[in-house]
């Protein structure tokens, strides 16, 4: 799967690849009941059109460009994917450009594994969801952990840019900082910039991001319930992935994140400008 936009995977795209910039553009507003089953809705149509079935033996392999050695969009894709319950998600590891340096380096032919822009030679089917909400926070929660920090310890954790955290910001370069209504963060919220838990675009090995845990959020134990929150789900799938793959197991993602929450004047924030 190609999540790219279509006028760059009509150019160069790999074999038999589907394209779905959906998984990047896509933008949750609405983290209610009706919003979450709106978005399940949503993406179980453009994967059935795309010919995903979700069945056990399928298997999605998502990429993106991999700009900086780095590959967000895929990590937002992989955790849509697991979230609407497929059960076979990989990401290609430094995207496109990685694959594409390797294919160069191991004398093979680019030709043999690309092409320009070409029919889906995948038929439409029906998805089958099997959603996973236990990965998947809200507003809700979010604002019960906020008003009531002593009824249950949960770390919130907002992994934005510099300028989004001190409250310079609304949103990244590619919105523009004026994208959201209001500046700051969530209050009571730690932050660990989500470059921290990447080397070059990697996990940093365990122990260093077991040391930011412990180090950061006074983590004590893997099963202590945290939430990611960013703007729109993407760079907290990156960490997401991270986190789980090291054996975190109580992690959320506010996937609607500060795109939901600071539109609504009557939740709180923190708009205090930092530094």
């Amino acid at each position: 799967m190609d999540v790219r936009p279509p006028q760059t995977y009509q150019k160069s795209h790999i074999k038999d690849a589907v394209n779905m910039y959906d998984m990047f553009s896509y933008l949750q507003e609405d983290s209610s009941p009706a919003g979450m089953l709106a978005m399940q809705k949503y993406f179980a149509k453009k994967l059935s059109s795309l010919g995903i079935s979700g069945a056990s033996n399928e298997h999605v392999v998502v990429y993106d460009q991999g700009e900086r050695g780095l590959y967000p969009v895929s990590c937002r894709s992989s955790f849509i994917l697991k979230y609407m319950g497929h059960p076979n998600v990989s990401v290609l590891k430094g995207g496109l450009n990685s694959f594409l340096e390797t294919l160069s380096n191991s004398h093979q032919s680019i030709s043999d594994w690309m092409e320009e822009s070409a029919t889906s030679k995948h038929k439409a089917c029906e998805y089958v969801s099997q959603i996973n909400e236990t990965w998947m926070s809200n507003r809700g929660e979010i604002f019960d952990a906020i008003m009531n920090p002593h009824k249950k310890k949960v770390h919130i954790v907002d992994v934005r840019d510099k300028d989004e955290w001190i409250g310079a910001s609304s949103a990244t370069s590619v919105y523009g900082k004026d994208f959201c209504p209001r500046k700051g963060r969530l209050p009571n919220a730690k932050w660990i910039e989500w470059y921290e838990f990447l080397d070059k675009g990697n996990p940093k090995p365990k122990e260093e991001i077991d040391a930011i845990m412990r180090d950061k959020l006074g983590l004590k134990d893997k099963a202590e319930p945290v939430i990611l929150y960013c703007l729109k789900g993407t760079r907290v799938s990156n960490v997401w992935l991270v986190l789980t793959h090291y054996g975190y197991t109580n992690v959320k993602n506010y996937f609607a994140s500060w795109n939901e929450w600071s539109r609504d004047p009557s939740l709180p924030i923190d708009n205090t400008l930092l530094f």
